[in-house]
């Protein structure tokens, strides 16, 4: 009896090459929306800050009207009011400096890919406003919310109160001018 061994023939496939191919953008995918978090976060916080700063001053101009207030009431809603008006300051400075640095962090992520040979990020990221497409939106609309919130209390910052207090009329400068805008020093004067 003669044996004969059958020879196995088999193939082995080849390896997908991975860092060859560009892969899909991570702008795309809704990542931004989590780097956007913390912006909205901060706008929501804004927001809270205003109905806040609205009934400060709604008490200090039934105070005002009032014509016999006591002084304390008077200095505290007038204290509450520059307290709230400064963290709103303080909310919008900070809602834009965290959008700059996110919008700078994306920038810089799509061109070290565009060096790497993957201009995925840095063609959605460049010319994707021309198609309609623009990614930085969440990133951007806080900044627009922020900035339309702090016009929105304009008039009630920039009002000034006569009060008539315990037999002393009480001359109150507006609450915009007790507050530092971040990054300036001020001196208050009432």
């Amino acid at each position: 009896m003669v044996t004969t061994k059958k020879s196995v023939r088999c193939t082995k496939p080849a390896l997908e090459v991975l860092e060859e191919r560009s892969l899909p953008s991570f702008l795309l995918s809704g990542a931004l929306n989590q780097l956007a978090q913390p912006l909205n976060n901060m706008v929501a916080d804004l927001n809270a800050a205003k109905t806040a700063l609205t009934t400060e001053q709604t008490e200090l101009v039934i105070l005002e009207l009032n014509g016999s207030a006591k002084i304390s009431p008077v200095a505290q809603f007038f204290a509450q009011g520059a307290a709230t008006y400064q963290q709103m300051l303080n909310d919008v400075h900070s809602i834009a400096a965290t959008s700059t640095a996110d919008l700078a962090l994306i920038k810089t992520a799509a061109v070290a890919e565009l060096m790497q040979g993957d201009p995925m990020d840095f063609l959605v990221l460049n010319l994707g406003p021309a198609f309609g497409i623009d990614v930085t939106t969440p990133l951007t609309t806080p900044v627009d919310q922020a900035n339309t919130t702090l016009q929105s209390v304009q008039s009630i910052v920039n009002q000034t109160y006569l009060v008539t207090a315990e037999g002393k009329t009480i001359n109150l400068p507006s609450i915009a001018s007790q507050t530092t805008p971040p990054g300036q020093t001020h001196r208050f004067y009432i």
